[in-house]
C-alpha cells in the first residue's frame, strides 16, 4: 500500500517562515539529487524523481553549481527482468535532469537512455546521452551513443559521439564592492 502523511498547516508556516526571515536561504525540496524520491511498481520497475527550488543556488547539481534562486528536476525509471544469477535478462533504463540559475544565468539538460539484453552467454548492449549547457553567452551540446556486443569470447563495442558549441565557462564572482558614497 501507499501510505501519505504531511500536515499543510506545519508545511505553510515552515515555508512562510524562511521565506520571510532570510528569502535568499529558502528552500523546497521534492526528494533531493542525493535522496530523491523512490518508488517500485509490481518489483519490476524502479522510479526515482527529485524537485528542487532554492533561492541560494544548488551546488551539488550534477551538470556543474546553480547559483542564484535556482530550480532543479530529474525523473529516472528503470526495468528489469529476467534472471540475473543464471545470465538471463533483460535491463532498460531512461532519465533526465535539468536545471536553471539566475545569478548567473545557467542552463543544463542531460537525457539518456540505455539497455541491456542478456541471453546466457550473449550480450547485446546499447546506450545514448544527450547534454545541453547554455549561460547566455555559450551553448554547448554534447551527444553520444555506444554499443557493445559481447559473444562469451570476444567482445565488439563502438561509440559515436559529437559536440557543438563552446562549453560556458566558470560562472565569474560577484562584485565586492557594489556601490561607494563619499559624504562630507
Amino acid at each position: 500500500g501507499l501510505v501519505l502523511a504531511y500536515e499543510t498547516k506545519r508545511i505553510a508556516q515552515n515555508l512562510v517562515d524562511r521565506v520571510f526571515e532570510r528569502p535568499e536561504n529558502f528552500y523546497i525540496d521534492i526528494g533531493s539529487i542525493d535522496r530523491p524520491i523512490t518508488a517500485k511498481v509490481l518489483e519490476l520497475f524502479k522510479a526515482t524523481a527529485y524537485m528542487m527550488i532554492h533561492g541560494n543556488g544548488i551546488p551539488q547539481f550534477p551538470l556543474g553549481p546553480l547559483q542564484g534562486f535556482s530550480v532543479a528536476a530529474g525523473f529516472h525509471v528503470s526495468l528489469e527482468w529476467g534472471v540475473k544469477e543464471i545470465n538471463f535478462y533483460l535491463e532498460v533504463a531512461a532519465g533526465f535532469d535539468a536545471g536553471i540559475g539566475f545569478a548567473p544565468f545557467f542552463l543544463a539538460g542531460r537525457v539518456y537512455l540505455r539497455g541491456a539484453l542478456h541471453l546466457f552467454i550473449i550480450a547485446i548492449e546499447a546506450r545514448g546521452e544527450l547534454e545541453l549547457q547554455y549561460d547566455g553567452a555559450d551553448t554547448w551540446m554534447h551527444g553520444e551513443i555506444c554499443g557493445k556486443i559481447d559473444l562469451f569470447f570476444f567482445q565488439i563495442e563502438g561509440c559515436v559521439s559529437f559536440e557543438l558549441g563552446t562549453k560556458p565557462g566558470t560562472p565569474h564572482a560577484p562584485s565586492l564592492v557594489r556601490g561607494l558614497a563619499l559624504q562630507s
